[in-house]
């Protein structure tokens, strides 16, 4: 439900329901997923790095690691934290082995 709220604009329900989602799911990445989105949309990047670097911990094994290293990537950028931004991007490129990222892995410096 968050991540819908997230892709809609709907930062401030997202949250709400991606905090309820922590409590009920503490070991699901995608809450803290959608909270670290919601939470770039507000404007609250240093929560929205916390949000993400969790649910980067709790999928970082799994293909879905990828898809919260490229929200940490862009974050990080938006931020002008562009050592960090290198550091996740090749992360990135290094374990996209299907090659989903590739794109964006060989556009960026």
């Amino acid at each position: 439900c968050s991540e819908i709220l997230v892709g809609r604009g709907a930062f401030e329900r997202a949250l709400v329901h991606g905090l309820a989602a922590q409590r009920a799911y503490p070991e699901d990445y995608r809450s803290y997923l959608a909270v670290g989105q919601a939470y770039e949309g507000l404007g609250l990047g240093r929560k929205a790095i916390q949000a993400l670097r969790r649910a980067l911990r709790l999928c970082e094994e799994r293909f879905s690691g990828l898809k919260v290293r490229y929200a940490l990537f862009r974050l990080y950028r938006m931020q002008s934290k562009d050592g960090l931004a290198k550091l996740e991007l090749q992360k990135l490129a290094r374990l996209d082995t299907l090659g989903v990222y590739r794109h964006i892995t060989l556009l960026r410096p």
